[in-house]
């Protein structure tokens, strides 16, 4: 009985009601039948059976409720129970990391209220939204900042032993809240950046597209979603080029270079892109991302500098060729000067209708044709003197006939057609023949052997016009023909460009027809192209016809010269066979003339004796002193002077000293005796 009693104790401690009431009922069944003691314990043991998974399941609640107050306590989530008051909040629990909280100042936490645990404003703030969270029944969220530290904290109403208080928990989100802020602004970034950026998943559908992508490919950011970049293919990369692109991407490597994409509206652009793969943490390809920029305009750039810098070279050589060219020209001015001097002075002394005059009247006329070329030289050097006179059209390009067939070869066939009446035109007489020269050369060029080039004038009347361009009037028509390949109607528009030109490197110049359009232009005139392929081409180059007749030439055509007073000619050249030649012309025309080669020693003999010297006649361009110095030291000496420059440089060279508008007062090399007297005549008669 001692040990049954014990055990039932043992039950009371261990299974505590259960063990009541079946101590009770024990104590009533004892003074009951002795019969009904073997039920009793059949009973008896099922109840301790029971009492024992009750036991079981209290201790195991308990484990359960002691692992959750210590995850509270030691969580990294700070936890906390507080009382409410109508002043104050104050803390009945908490996690042990409470009090590491951000400003949290004093050791212990619980029991103590928010004025003691946080800065003023912080804890007045904190009591106000657990007053509000307490006086609703929902849980409420609210970020809070603390000492620069962001964080969330969870509010909620629980009641426990009837008394209702607040809990929560607070989760610090500083890092995440940065994270957040930088990727805020990476995302402004991208959304704000001149470049374009693409994000695609690994299968290559695009995810994301940034506004730029939209103002240069034309499609909405909900046009592109979902679509495959191949939206933008142009078709000028072949499929090896987006193989390779892919095969890089794909192996993890970033693959940059330039793509040639079509957009919307089917313009074509370039973008320099580089193409990167992005990561997962797993190191998986989870998406790609593009970052291209648009340099269609930069290439453009470049490709005209380019050009540029290729047409500053070929015009620096150009420009050296001239230079040449102008050089070469004023020394066979010089030359011709001496043969035509001669020539003119055995003419007078010779009989007409000899065999010697008839051979000097040839030679005359070969040194006319080489000062012709030497003229022509001097156009292409560009230091030809400009100067309008009235020019015979038809007569001009008969006289060119014979230069321009040697110059297109005989190949091809050139057809003169002149018309009738035509009228004047008023024109530099070498930026004439320069038109006639470069439109000859230019059909020649587009013909095959065996080719024709028809020349051919007309005159016409040009009303009002946008075609045309030009002040309505009465115009001298240029036609130029070829049955050559004719023009791509793709470059008709640029073949008046300065430098423009279909020919081979080497080959030509693009200066050609650039030039004869700006003559045109100057002229007050225009050019018409009309042209079909492999049927030829037909420029109309259209002059205004001039008012005024063609002028006389003043000095006699059979080389008699003028008559002179005796006059003194002070002669300066320093070239020895012009001063010699010019010497015996004037000599025989009845002039006195003191010759000198050097302006220094012309100057010696001006100064002794300056009256009496009726003029001067000089070269311009002399060793030491050249002859427009002198002419200004002679004429403090004696003004006025009359004075005579000759020179085998023009108009440009003579406008450097000052000289370009003095035209009576100059002459160009080569010239015949008969032009030199009557220059000469008109000077010494002038009232300067």
């Amino acid at each position: 009985m001692t040990t049954l009693y014990i055990l039932l104790l043992l039950a009371l401690a261990l299974f505590a009601p259960a063990a009541i009431i079946l101590l009770s009922r024990y104590i009533v069944l004892r003074h009951k039948n002795r019969d009904e003691t073997s039920a009793l314990r059949q009973e008896l043991a099922s109840m301790r059976k029971n009492a024992g998974y009750a036991a079981q399941v209290s201790r195991t609640q308990y484990d359960k409720n002691d692992m959750l107050v210590q995850a509270m306590r030691r969580s990294p989530i700070y936890v906390f129970v507080k009382e409410v008051t109508e002043t104050t909040s104050r803390i009945l629990a908490s996690s042990e990391n409470y009090k590491h909280l951000p400003g949290h100042r004093g050791a212990g936490v619980t029991g103590r209220i928010m004025e003691e645990l946080f800065p003023p404003d912080f804890a007045a703030q904190t009591v106000a939204n657990d007053r509000a969270v307490l006086a609703g029944d929902k849980a409420q969220m609210m970020e809070e900042e603390l000492e620069g530290q962001t964080f969330i904290t969870t509010k909620f109403p629980i009641v426990s032993n009837g008394r209702r208080l607040l809990a929560g928990f607070t989760i610090d989100i500083t890092e995440r809240k940065l994270a957040e802020t930088e990727r805020e602004l990476l995302m402004r970034a991208i959304e704000a950046a001149s470049e374009t950026v693409v994000i695609t998943d690994p299968e290559g559908s695009i995810v994301y597209v940034n506004p730029t992508f939209s103002a240069v490919t034309g499609y909405t950011r909900d046009e592109a979603l979902a679509q495959n970049p191949r939206i933008l293919k142009s078709g000028v990369h072949d499929a090896n080029f987006y193989n390779k692109l892919w095969a890089t991407i794909l192996n993890g490597d970033t693959w940059s270079g330039q793509i040639v994409n079509k957009n919307k509206n089917g313009a074509l652009f370039t973008e320099q892109a580089t193409i990167s793969p992005i990561f997962d943490n797993n190191g998986n390809i989870a998406n790609f991302v593009a970052v291209k920029r648009d340099i269609t305009e930069q290439i453009r750039i470049a490709q005209e500098n380019a050009l540029l810098q290729e047409q500053l070279a070929q015009a620096q050589k150009m420009e050296s060729v001239g230079r040449l060219a102008g050089g070469i020209a004023h020394d066979f001015n010089n030359m011709l000067q001496a043969i035509m001097g001669y020539t003119d002075m055995a003419l007078e002394s010779t009989e007409p209708n000899t065999n010697v005059h008839d051979d000097l009247i040839e030679i005359k006329k070969a040194s006319e044709q080489a000062a012709t070329l030497t003229r022509q030289l001097q156009t292409f050097a560009r230091k030809e003197a400009v100067t309008r006179k009235i020019i015979d059209v038809n007569s001009t390009i008969d006289e060119m006939l014979a230069m321009l067939r040697r110059l297109i070869g005989t190949d091809v066939n050139l057809h003169w057609t002149p018309g009738d009446n035509i009228a004047n035109v008023d024109l530099d007489s070498g930026h004439f023949n320069q038109i006639v020269v470069n439109m000859v050369v230019n059909a020649r060029d587009a013909v095959e052997p065996g080719g024709v080039i028809s020349l051919s004038t007309s005159t016409t009347h040009i009303a009002e016009s946008p075609e045309h361009e030009i002040t309505p009037g009465c115009y001298v028509c240029l036609s130029v023909h070829d049955n050559g390949s004719g023009i791509d109607q793709n470059i008709i528009g640029h073949i008046f460009d300065p430098f423009f030109t279909t020919k081979p490197l080497g080959q030509g110049t693009g200066l050609g027809l650039s030039v004869v359009y700006g003559i045109v232009k100057q002229a007050g005139g225009t050019i018409q192209v009309t042209s079909n392929e492999n049927k030829g081409t037909l420029f109309e180059i259209y002059f205004p016809a001039s008012k005024e007749d063609k002028e006389e030439t003043v000095a006699s055509e059979n080389g008699t010269l003028c008559t002179t007073k005796g006059e003194t000619v002070l002669l300066v050249d320093d070239e020895a066979a012009v001063l010699k030649m010019t010497q015996r012309l004037l000599e025989s025309a009845g002039y006195k003339v003191i010759a000198t080669t050097t302006a220094t020693e012309a100057l010696t003999i001006f100064e002794a004796d300056p009256q009496t010297i009726d003029i001067v006649v000089s070269d311009v361009v002399m060793p030491e002193i050249s002859g427009p110095e002198m002419i200004k030291r002679m004429l403090i000496i004696k003004p006025p002077l009359k004075h005579l420059f000759i020179s085998g440089h023009t108009a440009n060279l003579l406008e450097n000293v000052g000289l370009a508008n003095d035209k009576i007062n100059c002459i160009q090399k080569p010239f015949s005796a008969a032009v030199l007297i009557q220059k000469i005549s008109e000077c010494l008669d002038s009232h300067d």
